[in-house]
This record gives structure tokens, sequence and C-alpha cells, in this order.
């Protein structure tokens, strides 16, 4: 989305059914650096991460254990909130295994990565060894006059194909995106201009079957910006040195980017399929969209990327839609789906100003109803959100908490940035399934103010998540919820 750590292998794609990129999941694992982008290991198997929020931080234990705080002052403002380890340097600091990253930033001189332990809810006073990094004081990139990083967002890549080695990237507020190898950070990736940062990363691992040169390629954007990054990674080159990048074609553009999905690799037939999720797309009017976009599959055409050929098409959504999820799709040539497919969900659409969840089968909008959703005659039963409805939908430039909970398929908990609403969510997966009475709430506690900033599963558990909580008096919170109401 969002533990955010991935290797190369031939199941580098993403996992389809993730909140913001998307193949194969439930591979064996044993720690987060043993699943491909994008994913976490939770109860020895990986799994979507959701982007903003993260995974499971690791080993079991969770669920109402009286000796686990309900609350846990940070001492400070939190940037970020989210799963995973931050490579080289959480091996230079020593990050135990199963902790999660809490950043705390200050304009006063204050920059760090703390290691929060969800399972026992404790979080260490100050960085150190086992404990955290200063990065003011710890990585020469953003020490001193460079004015710290403001980490917003980090991710590992475990093994680059090009050489094996590891590169950590790391999303500032302070300077954009950073992509450094080596826990020094002084052997940096010469950074893509004009680029503000990267949480929405898809990667397609495979070598070009045209261009053998081509080892893999990697596309990646900042949630709420309108600019994608196609990039190539050929074999012979530096691994220092700038990408080359494919292209988009002029008739492509994006309004406020919230998810990219990729669906298929080069087949022979199709070249790679992306679907993007803009929250306000000029190419549908502004309104919600998916824009399924595909890389020329000719040679000397192999590096550009516009629309997909037909049938795919664009899909416009309700203006309403905060936040979308995509299953399967079998037939990525022709879109046809047989008539057990065509009562199986692959679309979910969060519309919470609605108070609904939606549903739909994304082959059949586009074939049957010109590529515009209409949740109410989609044939699936809307889940509601009980009585509950948020007054406005958060922005693109917020992250989204959608969080897989561990053990429960379809099932997710769901919380939105701006107002104190959370949900635990059964997700409707066939027509004619209604699990709005089983729908579950969660009461906050700690400041009545608080803004979420982060999410993750409380170990194993199925009734109760943490949440990182500013507050906006400087001493922000993790809280724990349970969802029983």
């Amino acid at each position: 989305m969002q533990t955010l750590t991935w290797r190369t292998s031939p199941l580098f794609a993403l996992p389809l059914l993730a909140l913001l990129q998307g193949c194969p999941e439930d591979e064996p694992c044993a720690a987060d650096t043993d699943c491909p982008f994008g994913q976490v290991c939770t109860d020895g198997l990986c799994g979507p991460s959701n982007g903003g929020g993260g995974g499971g931080g690791g080993g079991g234990g969770g669920g109402g254990d009286n000796d686990v705080p309900t609350l846990v002052q940070v001492g400070g403002p939190i940037s970020m909130f989210q799963g995973g380890n931050i490579g080289a340097l959480g091996e230079e600091a020593n990050q135990p295994p199963g902790t999660v990253l809490v950043g705390v930033y200050e304009n006063a001189g204050r920059d760090e990565v703390r290691f929060f332990d969800p399972i026992r809810g404790v979080l260490p006073t100050a960085p150190g060894p086992g404990a955290g990094v200063d990065f003011i004081n710890a990585v020469p990139a953003f020490s001193g006059a460079n004015g710290g990083c403001n980490l917003d967002h980090a991710s590992v890549e475990v093994g680059y194909r090009v050489d094996d080695q590891n590169e950590q990237w790391f999303s500032c507020n302070n300077g954009g995106l950073f992509q450094a190898r080596g826990p020094d950070f002084t052997n940096l990736v010469e950074p893509v201009p004009g680029i503000a940062g990267a949480d929405l990363v898809v990667g397609i691992a495979r070598q070009d079957p045209k261009d053998p040169n081509v080892l893999q390629r990697r596309i990646y954007g900042r949630r709420g910006t309108s600019t994608l990054v196609f990039e190539r990674h050929v074999d012979g080159l530096s691994e220092i040195e700038r990408r080359p990048g494919d292209t988009l074609t002029v008739d492509i553009a994006f309004g406020q980017l919230a998810g990219l999905f990729l669906i298929g690799e080069t087949n022979g037939t199709r070249g790679d399929l992306l679907l993007v999720f803009d929250r306000a797309s000029p190419m549908a009017g502004g309104e919600p969209a998916i824009i399924p976009l595909e890389r020329g599959s000719v040679v000397g055409l192999d590096t550009e990327w516009g629309l997909a050929r037909a049938p795919w098409s664009i899909v416009t959504l309700p203006s309403t839609t905060h936040a979308i999820r995509l299953g399967a799709i079998p037939d990525t040539d022709q879109l046809t789906i047989n008539a057990a497919q065509a009562t199986e969900v692959n679309l979910t659409v969060f519309e919470p100003t609605e108070g609904r969840v939606s549903f739909g089968r994304l082959e059949s909008i586009i074939l049957t109803t010109s590529g515009v959703f209409d949740p109410l005659n989609s044939g699936f039963q809307p889940l509601g959100l009980r009585t509950d409805r948020a007054a406005a939908i958060p922005p693109s430039t917020d992250r989204v908490f959608i969080v897989d909970i561990p053990g429960q398929p379809d099932t997710v908990f769901y919380a939105l940035s701006t107002e104190q609403l959370a949900w635990r969510l059964p997700l409707h997966t066939i027509v004619g399934e209604d699990n709005t009475n089983d729908v579950r709430a969660a009461v906050f506690t700690g400041d009545p103010n608080g803004r979420v900033v982060g999410m993750l599963p409380f170990g194993a558990s199925a009734t109760e998540a943490w949440l990182g909580m500013s507050t906006g008096s400087g001493n922000d919170e993790l809280v724990r919820l349970t969802f029983d109401q």
C-alpha cells in the first residue's frame, strides 16, 4: 500500500487483492523480507499490505491481552505509522523482528523512526540500538542543513534484479523521493526530477521478452499527485545511474493518483496491463475512474504506454468513491467470464459519505454498462456502514486505511483519516450476500480531536487494531481499538 518490502523473483508482480497495488499471495514466509513488494508476512504467509496502513507486525499473540495498553503516548508528532522495516538502516540499528515503524518529526531539529512492538504495545522513548534511527544525527543525507527527511513512507527492495543489491526508498516531506544503496545514504540513485515521493508502487519482475536487456520495470507515484514514473532497469548500466523511463502517449493525463493495480504481464497478445485508480480523472470529466493502461507489444513501441486496447475502456466510478479494491481478472485479453464468475465480486468501492461499501464485476461493467459503475444497480447488495456516515471524503493526499484482518478472508478494518470513524467489515464476495448485520464499529479513546495517520492489525486479533493518531498538540498517540460495537 502498505510493510512495504520486496524481493525480486519471477513472482515479483503484486497482489491483485491489495488496496493500492496489485500477483500471487499466500506464499510461505518467515519475515516481511520474504515477501514481494507491497506484501507483508502475517501468520507465516505473504499478504497485501494496503499502502498507508501496512500489514501485520509478525509473530502471533494479540487480542484482548489486558497487559497490553490501549493508549501509548508517542511524545511527539507522528509523521508516519506503517508496518515493516527500513532495510539496511534497520539492520544497522538492530531493528527487532516483528516491530513496525513510527516516524516522529518536529521542525525544531527532531527527525526519528522508532521501532514499535505491536504485540506488547511497547514504544521506545528515544532512538538507539534496537529502538530506532535518528535521521538528523545518523543519516548524512538528512543531517544538518539538509533539513531532515520528515518521513512519509519507507520501502525496501531486497535483491535489486540488476545486481542483487538492496535499495531503500524514502518518501520525505522535506525533499521528495530518495533511493539509497547501503545504510549510509552516500550512494544515492539519481532521483527523477519533480517526483515528490513514491507510496504507490508496482513492479514487473520478469525480463522483457522482446528486449532481454530490460530485466525488470517499476511504476510508481505519490498519492494525490498527477505524475506516474515508468522505469525500466537495463542490464549493463551502473546501479546508481538514472534508470531510463518508458513514456506515456500524449492522450493520457491523471488528476489525483490513488491506486495502482498490475493485472497482467506481456503474454504474446497484449503488453503489460496496469489499472490506475484516479480520484479526479480528467479523462472521466473529473470523476473518480479506473484507467486501463497497456504497454506496447510491438517492437519499437514497447517502451510506450497508452490506453488499453478494446474491449478495455475507462470505468467511471461514483463521485462519492474514496477507495477501491480489485480482485482477479481471469481473461485480460477479451474480458470474457462464465456464469459463475459473473456472480463473484472483483470490484469493491468504498463510499463513506453514503454509508456503504458497493460491489460489482469489472468485466460486466465494461462490457454491458458502457464503463459506468452504478452501485445501486450492479446486481450486488451494498454493505451498510451501520448508521454512520462520513461528513466528507478524505483528500486524496491522505493515506487510505483499509487493512486485511489476519486469518479472516475478505474481512477488513476501515478507518478514515479526517473523522473518528472506523469499522470492521465482512466484505461481500457473491451476488445475494448481505453482511450488513455483521458490521462492527469501534469507539475511539484518547484525544477526541485526533486525526488518523496510520493503522495496523493488533497481532493475530480479528477484532482489534492499532491506530496512529495525530492530536495537533505535539504529543501524538497510538490507540488500540476494539471493533465490538
